[in-house]
C-alpha cells in the first residue's frame, strides 16, 4: 500500500524534538556507512527549474528522494520500502524541509556550539529561521534570541510567533547587527547573495550556523567568519563543493581543502568537537536528502499507527 500525506497531516505527526532525533540517527547510519546520500541535481531551463535530493538507509530500510518545484509550490519527498521493494509514501514536504533543516542546525550545535550557550542571534525572519530558533531552543537552555532583518514588520511577526512557542525566552529585534553576531549561536537564514554576518563581530567562542547559502552564488558570511572558525563542518562534502557560496573565497585562499572538509556524520556521536576550549565552530548547511528521508519514514510509520493519509492505486 502507498499512501499520500498531505501537509496539514504531516505537522500533526511529527514535532521538532522528533525531527531532531531522526536527523541524529540518519547521520550515525551516514557516520557507519549504511547510509548513502547524493549531492542535489538540479535541473534548469531558460525559465524554470527543478531539484532532485536522492538518498537511502539501510538501517530504515528506505530508500528515496525529494523533488522540489518552488516555482510551482510543489516539494515532495518519495520513500520506498527495501523489504517489500514498493513504494511506501508521497509526502507533502514544504515543513518536512523546514522541519529537518532546523534539526540538523540543532544536531550541529550539539557537537560543535558551547553546551552552555545561552544567547542565540539570528539574521533573517522567514519560515527557516523559525525552525532554526525552534531546534536550537530545543537542544539548548537559551535565554535570549536577538533577530535581525530587513522587513520590520514581518521580523516582528516572527518575534510574536516564537515568543507564544516560548514564553519563558526573551525574543527582541537585535539593537545592530554586531549585537546579534555576539550571541553563543548565530544562525544567518537569508536569502542574501552577500554577506550578511561579519567575522570581526563575532565573540570568541561562538559558534555559526549558516543555512542560507544553497547556490554557488550566494554568501551570507565574510571569508573572516570562515578564517576565525577553529572547527568547519558542512553537511556533505560532495555537495558543498558544488553549492557552497559561503566557503568559495576560503577555498580560493586555501583557507580551507575543498577535497578534506569535515562533514556533519564524522562528527556526530562522539564528544563535544571543541572539547572544552574556547574555539569558533561554525556549519555550513545545504541540506541533504538523507535528512528528508529519514523525517519521511517516521511521518509514514505515524502516519500507518494514526490511520491518516490517503491511499493511492499502485
Amino acid at each position: 500500500m502507498t499512501i499520500y500525506i498531505k501537509e496539514e497531516e504531516v505537522k500533526t505527526l511529527v514535532s521538532m524534538s522528533d525531527a531532531i532525533q531522526v536527523v541524529e540517527n540518519g547521520l550515525i547510519s551516514q557516520k557507519n556507512s549504511n547510509a548513502v546520500n547524493e549531492p542535489r541535481h538540479r535541473v534548469l531551463t531558460q525559465n524554470d527549474s527543478i531539484h532532485l535530493l536522492i538518498a537511502g538507509d539501510d538501517d530504515q530500510n528506505i530508500i528515496g528522494f525529494k523533488t522540489a518545484y518552488y516555482t510551482g509550490g510543489s516539494v515532495h519527498v518519495v520513500i520506498y520500502d527495501t523489504e517489500s521493494k514498493k513504494m511506501a509514501a508521497v509526502i507533502e514536504a514544504g515543513f518536512l524541509g523546514a522541519l529537518r533543516t532546523g534539526a540538523a542546525s540543532a544536531v550541529a550545535s550539539k557537537y560543535m556550539a558551547n553546551p552552555k550557550s545561552s544567547t542565540m542571534g539570528v539574521f533573517g525572519a522567514g519560515f527557516q529561521a523559525y525552525t532554526q530558533v525552534q531546534a536550537v531552543c530545543e537542544q539548548f537552555d537559551i535565554k535570549k534570541v536577538l533577530v535581525t532583518s530587513r522587513d520590520p514588520d514581518k521580523r516582528q511577526n516572527f518575534i510574536m510567533k516564537l515568543s507564544e512557542l516560548f514564553p519563558d525566552v526573551s525574543i527582541e529585534t537585535g539593537d545592530s547587527a554586531e549585537q546579534v553576531a555576539a550571541c553563543d549561536i548565530v544562525t544567518t537564514a537569508t536569502r542574501s547573495e552577500h554577506p550578511v554576518l561579519k567575522g570581526s563581530w563575532l565573540d570568541p567562542g561562538g559558534h555559526v550556523n549558516a543555512i542560507g547559502s544553497n547556490s554557488i552564488v550566494k554568501s551570507e558570511i565574510d571569508i573572516e567568519v570562515v578564517q576565525r572558525s577553529n572547527i568547519i563542518v558542512v553537511d556533505d562534502r560532495a555537495q558543498a563543493k558544488k553549492e557552497c557560496g559561503d566557503l568559495v573565497a576560503a577555498w580560493a585562499d586555501g583557507v580551507i581543502d575543498a577535497n578534506n572538509m569535515i562533514q556533519l556524520c564524522d562528527i556526530v556521536d562522539e564528544p563535544n568537537a571543541r572539547g572544552g576550549k574556547i574555539v569558533n565552530t561554525l556549519f555550513e548547511s545545504q541540506g541533504i536528502g538523507l535528512w528528508d528521508i529519514s523525517l519521511a519514514k517516521l511521518i509514514f510509520d505515524r502516519a500507518l499507527i494514526e490511520s491518516k493519509g490517503t491511499e493511492l492505486p499502485f
